[in-house]
């Protein structure tokens, strides 16, 4: 098995986790305490569910090739596709993804075609040996 660690865009990680950090503190700003109830006990529970998700996708984002399978994680986004199935692989590093699925935290990736008309946006550190090992297993993958 072959694991590629996703690039990252710094500016974009950054902010993440000011985030994360913004939710974790979040419940212990003084208010008014006559709001702190059943509502806010609920609050704090989606404050902290949401910044567990985000601290788990950024720390947890990464591709993996098995035999002839390929591996995606982003946190809760998992998923694989045969590497038969793939058509192209298109460089992308504009700022913008028209892809559904995106389970990368850089902006320089690559938009992966496979099946009829699925696509996905990944974003390895290593591009080049990606795309040489997915290249190795179907010689048929356009390049763009």
């Amino acid at each position: 098995m072959t694991v590629f660690k996703s690039s990252k865009n710094y500016l974009t990680v950054s902010v993440l986790w000011l985030i994360v950090l913004l939710l974790l503190i979040t419940p212990f700003i003084p208010n008014n305490e006559e709001y702190f109830g059943i509502v806010g006990i609920i609050g704090i529970v989606i404050l902290y569910f949401i910044s567990i998700l985000l601290a788990w996708v950024l720390t947890d984002t990464k591709y993996s090739i098995k035999q002839d399978e390929l591996f995606y994680n982003s946190g809760p986004i998992r998923g694989s596709i045969k590497i038969e199935n793939i058509r192209k692989i298109e460089r992308w590093n504009k700022w913008y993804v028209m892809s559904f699925l995106k389970p990368a935290l850089g902006n320089d990736g690559l938009i992966i075609y496979y099946e009829k008309f699925d696509d996905i946006y990944i974003s390895p550190k290593n591009k080049e040996e990606f795309i040489k090992v997915l290249f190795e297993i179907n010689p048929d993958i356009e390049i763009v």
